[in-house]
């Protein structure tokens, strides 16, 4: 592999040198080293960076490095050492995971008293940004990059908190049965209740900011839903690249669906849910999603599994692709993806207890 520096023109410039050294935002480490520059080598002006080398002919002088691309072993990006178990709050109590791509940040949600806690995803370390309340608590969340606005499920209702204050936007009164999961995209913000044949959605205005009123949201009747009004249904959910189709997923049964997504205009209209057949593979138990363009990433709770699916180009069938458990595992939840790696928290379901402790799992794709 190449060191990519940031910048464009060094995409291909690998720097000579037998110890590790730091290049803007990737430290390269383990090259094979020439001499000189050769017919197969690139040679250019690295900008900056910092060196450490055992030779020190490299860099020269002027600041030009001479290496052969044909002989590097591999170079590390400074994200590859980030922690791979986060601890979090003591009692905690998390379930849903979201992330701020472009400050490296992660958040989670708590079932104890509904408290975000925002985690600098290169340290570990982290902070509570939404207090705490007595009798709230926090389940899906989704980050909108867009606005700097989280969303979140709160089993009746559904919340946005500004993460930069802690300030609650708006507090949607769904009267909802177990509302689980939510996605934002487009001019839209869907949430499922697993508990209810309904899923809730709210437009977004121009600025893709949600309205503050309570009762702004919409309830969408579903047919086509296999629901048991004794166990949870509906849970995790996602939306396909061109944000046209819903993917969802029924824990309980394993069953995936999908379901168009309705114009804005359409009002409160019902919803007909399609089941998406895989082949392959169970997804009992399933929980949070996530898609990254036809790979669709199932984290499986108690089986502390994430199950890999491959969708087809329409998104109406998967196939299985492989699956991942974790030695840390303990009844993961939700997933977000952050660089090239997944976030889970462990909720550990059916642990009891006081002073329970609880951390955030990050696996590679």
């Amino acid at each position: 592999q190449t060191c990519p520096c940031e910048q464009e023109e060094f995409e291909n410039c690998l720097v000579a040198t037998a110890t590790p050294f730091q290049c803007s935002s990737y430290v390269c480490r383990g090259f094979l080293c020439v001499d000189a520059p050769t017919e197969a080598s690139t040679t250019c002006q690295i900008q900056n960076a910092t060196f450490i080398t055992a030779d020190t002919s490299f860099p020269s002088e002027d600041g030009t490095v001479g290496c052969s691309p044909q002989l590097v072993s591999y170079a590390l990006p400074l994200w590859q050492a980030w922690p791979e178990v986060i601890e979090l709050p003591r009692d905690q109590l998390p379930e849903g995971i979201a992330a701020d791509k472009e400050r490296d940040l992660l958040y989670v949600s708590s079932r104890g008293n509904g408290q975000i806690y925002e985690i600098d995803a290169a340290t570990g370390g982290g902070q509570v940004v939404v207090p705490g309340v007595e009798g709230r608590r926090t389940i899906g969340l989704f980050f909108d990059q867009r606005t700097g606005l989280l969303y979140a499920c709160a089993a009746t209702v559904g919340y946005v908190f500004d993460v930069s204050s802690g300030a609650t936007v708006v507090e949607y009164a769904f009267d909802g049965g177990f509302v689980n999961d939510v996605i934002v995209f487009g001019s839209h913000a869907f949430f499922t209740d697993s508990r209810k044949e309904l899923l809730y959605s709210i437009v977004l205005d121009g600025d893709f900011a949600p309205p503050t009123d309570p009762n702004a949201f919409r309830s969408h009747p579903l047919t086509g839903l296999n629901f048991d009004p004794t166990v949870n249904n509906l849970n995790g959910i996602e939306v396909t690249p061109d944000n046209s189709k819903l993917l969802l997923i029924h824990g309980s049964f394993g069953i995936l669906y999908s379901a168009p997504v309705p114009a804005p205009a359409a009002g409160a209209v019902g919803m007909e849910l399609t089941a998406v057949p895989v082949t392959g593979t169970e997804l009992t138990r399933g929980d949070g999603l996530l898609l990254e363009d036809r790979t669709l990433y199932v984290v499986r709770n108690r089986e502390n599994l994430v199950t890999e699916v491959l969708m087809d180009e329409a998104y109406g069938s998967g196939s299985f692709v492989t699956q991942q458990t974790n030695p840390n595992f303990d009844v993961p939840t939700t997933v977000v993806r952050l660089r090239e790696f997944l976030y889970l928290p462990n909720a550990r379901f059916g642990t009891s207890g006081v002073d329970l402790e609880f951390d955030a799992v990050r696996i590679s794709m």
